[in-house]
């Protein structure tokens, strides 16, 4: 009987110990939490909200998303103010109306305008074979600004056909069905129509001897999908399309490297 006793009493006795363990655990995350977030506000307090909205807006608009949960990851705010931007968001009419923390969609009128050449709008001309990455660019593209006029493949009469659309600058693949972008290429460059349309190569091609080829046939650029976003091809063909004379193509670092 006192053995039996004794078993109860040192199980009750590892429970109540066990259990203000976890009690002391609890407490001791809690605190954690406090401080984190403590940090955190005090972080968020020292830029403006003017300020704090600026970089919420360009977030946005780059990324084609905005939510709670992505502006607390991007600008590293608190949960508090992150509702704030996105009410803000929505009252400057840069994002649609929405509930809760459900993602709002992109309002594309909000987008950055870029520069345009004889009163109109810069168009852009993608030749790729992927259906999907064509529109997928074409959207991201006229949600800045831009026209976009899409192709997906360069066989027949391509200096024709391009200099019909008379793009401010194309985006060009290399392999397609067909005729390839350096063969295409080749036939724009001897033709008066289309020699002094910029070319950029957009290609899964990576190789050195790739990218020699493509300036060599006379492209300004040449970019690897594998290395770059829908808003860094944005991004850049933007700097181009601003500034030629200026613009520093990213091919170089591949052959320097």
């Amino acid at each position: 009987m006192e053995t039996i006793i004794f078993i109860i009493s040192a199980t009750t006795l590892y429970f109540v110990y066990d259990s203000r363990k976890r009690i002391q655990n609890i407490e001791s995350h809690i605190l954690n939490l406090k401080d984190e977030v403590k940090k955190q506000n005090t972080s968020d307090a020292s830029i403006s909200d003017d300020e704090m909205f600026e970089k919420a807006k360009q977030a946005v608009i780059e990324a084609g998303k905005a939510s709670t949960s992505f502006l607390q990851r991007k600008l590293g705010v608190g949960y508090a103010r992150a509702s704030k931007l996105i009410d803000t968001l929505e009252e400057k009419g840069v994002v649609q109306s929405g509930k809760g923390s459900n993602p709002r969609t992109i309002i594309s009128s909000t987008a950055t305008t870029p520069e345009v050449h004889h009163g109109k709008k810069n168009k852009i001309l993608f030749i790729d074979d992927d259906k999907f990455l064509l529109n997928l660019l074409k959207i991201k593209f006229e949600q800045n600004g831009y026209e976009a006029t899409t192709l997906t493949n360069v066989n027949g009469n391509i200096v024709q056909i391009v200099s019909e659309i008379n793009p401010d600058l194309i985006s060009l693949d290399t392999l397609m069905p067909g005729r390839d972008g350096f063969e295409a290429l080749k036939i724009l460059k001897k033709d008066v129509r289309t020699k002094n349309i910029p070319v950029i190569f957009f290609t899964n091609l990576e190789a050195e001897q790739d990218i020699k080829k493509g300036i060599g046939v006379g492209a300004v650029d040449y970019l690897i999908c594998a290395e770059i976003t829908p808003s860094e091809v944005t991004e850049i063909y933007s700097n181009y399309l601003s500034n030629p004379k200026k613009y520093v193509p990213r091919y170089i670092q591949h052959l320097k490297a």
